[in-house]
């Protein structure tokens, strides 16, 4: 009770400035450490297999991810939920399926006659992650940003 008496009103502006400063100093050094543990997130383990569906057909190859390059077995997000590269990516999501359309125009067609793949992306939840087209001479489209 004592102490309450010293306080006087200047003094009483420093103590709860200083509090004030202490308060937000700390508040900064979790965004700090949550920001490392972002970087050096794990990212999920991927299930081991992805299945590719060839859609004219509904014809089905099941691989091993050690037959898929590292970048393709998830698709990698920021913190927008845009696709990323790994290396900037907060969240990675496995790729356990690829659904592969051969097409001229809007038809489904043999393969050595398509003018582009159309190819969606899915996730073990059984949601498109991403999409692709790939033409001819190369991809014109790219991956899309999903929700």
């Amino acid at each position: 009770m004592t102490y309450l008496k010293i306080l006087t009103p200047p003094l009483m502006i420093l103590v709860a400035t200083l509090t004030m400063a202490c308060a937000n100093t700390f508040e900064e050094k979790i965004d700090v450490k949550q920001k490392k543990e972002i970087s050096t997130m794990a990212f999920p383990k991927h299930p081991g297999t992805m299945k590719l569906v060839t859609m004219l057909d509904k014809s089905v190859k099941t691989i091993s991810i050690d037959e898929i390059p590292e970048e393709s077995r998830f698709v990698f997000y920021d913190s927008e939920g845009n696709i990323v590269d790994k290396k900037d990516a907060v969240r990675a999501v496995p790729i356990v399926e690829e659904r592969m359309y051969s097409k001229n125009g809007q038809k489904l067609v043999p393969l050595k006659e398509a003018t582009h793949l159309w190819i969606e992306v899915y996730s073990s939840e059984g949601k498109i992650v991403s999409t692709r087209t790939m033409w001819r001479d190369g991809i014109r489209g790219g991956k899309r940003k999903t929700k």
